[in-house]
């Protein structure tokens, strides 16, 4: 007692390295030690992000339907909640460093955090805190999950994941090959539904609000909710603003859709999930005003022969299933034309090369970014 410690006895061992030359061969061996801090800060977030991409690509590679799991949660928005939420979630307070103003779409947590529970991650879910940026340092992990659902099998996996300016230190993100159609116009994810102007241009989702099935007038099964983008795009799902929610140009409606991987028979063209759970192939060859009346919730225009136009993608068995048990609202029918079955995607062997990014089909300030073939760290703004 009384006596100072052993050298070395009350100090933390530090890493070593060490040098080695045995004849022709050079030995470097190390071992490693590091503070908490060290470890929150530079460890664990790149170990994490690799863990959840190994986990999403595992995911996706199992889902045995493609578009199912979506298909079956908007069915599910119809059937039990009654109405789609707004494409971004909006703050219950306004922040004192913007003078009150709230967030652009593009700093908010996407509309897909609202689709979690339904999508079986309620645990990621409990990582978001909606009234913080997307990018906020608190969300990055939940943003870094692969959510299977809304990633297409075919793409090339780098299309599964995502970069973003907003994003310090060129972390990758979850990406997603869906979003929400706005409505018939660039600009449509900012129109005001209440505004006889836009009343009948409007689709089911904005950036500041949704859409109940009463106003879904022009009938669930015949109005998108969600439709595929190419490959080519960078599009966290957790992003609010272009990234997930967009409108359709008026001039070339499929600008920014249209791609080849998994349609029938290699056609060009894209899918479109309508507000009732249908998924129906966009041939890219087909009628602009069709189209365009897709994505109104309340346009009033006929669209007879729908199924000749956009034919139903979906496995008879399953579609039949689906039919016989989900509420039909009023002003929604169920198709019962026959299927084209979607071929079954087959594991990748190797990352391949993303295609040359197409033309972006979004408002200038919100527009989703096109990427490089292989997702690279990103500049901060």
């Amino acid at each position: 007692p009384g006596q100072p410690p052993a050298a070395g006895g009350d100090k933390k061992p530090e890493s070593l390295l060490q040098l080695s030359i045995s004849d022709a061969d050079i030995l470097l061996s190390f071992d490693l030690r590091w503070s908490d801090e060290i470890y929150r800060q530079l460890i664990a977030p790149p170990l994490f992000a690799t863990l959840n991409a190994t986990k999403g690509k595992m995911a996706v590679y199992a889902a045995e339907v493609p578009m199912q799991g979506l298909s079956e949660v908007v069915q599910r928005l119809a059937a039990q909640r009654k109405a789609f939420p707004a494409g971004t979630v909006l703050p219950r307070t306004s922040e004192a460093s913007r003078y009150g103003l709230t967030r652009p779409p593009r700093s908010r947590v996407s509309f897909f955090y609202e689709l979690l529970p339904l999508l079986g991650h309620n645990e990621v879910a409990s990582q978001i805190d909606p009234q913080l940026p997307w990018y906020d340092e608190k969300n990055l992990s939940a943003a870094e999950v692969w959510l299977p659902q809304v990633l297409c099998p075919w793409y090339p996996t780098s299309e599964w994941r995502a970069s973003s300016p907003l994003v310090p230190d060129g972390r990758l993100v979850g990406a997603t090959h869906f979003v929400a159609i706005a409505g018939v116009g660039l600009d449509a994810a900012r129109y005001d539904p209440k505004n006889p102007e836009f009343a009948r241009k409007v689709g089911i989702t904005g950036y500041d609000w949704g859409s109940t099935i009463e106003e879904i007038t022009d009938g669930l099964d015949k109005t998108i909710y969600l439709m595929q983008t190419a490959p080519g795009l960078s599009q966290p799902w957790l992003a609010g603003g272009g990234a997930t929610v967009r409108g359709l140009n008026e001039t070339d409606p499929l600008d920014g859709f249209r791609h080849t991987f998994g349609t029938p028979d290699g056609k060009p063209g894209t899918f479109a999930l309508m507000a009732n759970g249908d998924i129906r192939f966009i041939p890219a060859d087909i009628d602009k005003k069709v189209l365009l009346a897709m994505a109104t919730r309340a346009g009033s225009e006929p669209l007879p022969d729908l199924d000749r136009h956009a034919p139903l993608i979906y496995p008879k068995r399953t579609r039949e299933a689906a039919v016989s048990t989900t509420p039909q609202p009023a002003g929604s029918s169920s198709s019962t034309a026959e299927t084209v079955p979607l071929p079954k995607p087959e594991q990748p062997k190797a990352e391949q090369p993303s295609p040359p990014p197409p033309s972006r089909n979004a408002s200038p300030a919100d527009a989703a970014l096109p990427v490089a073939p292989a997702p690279r760290a990103v500049q901060n703004e």
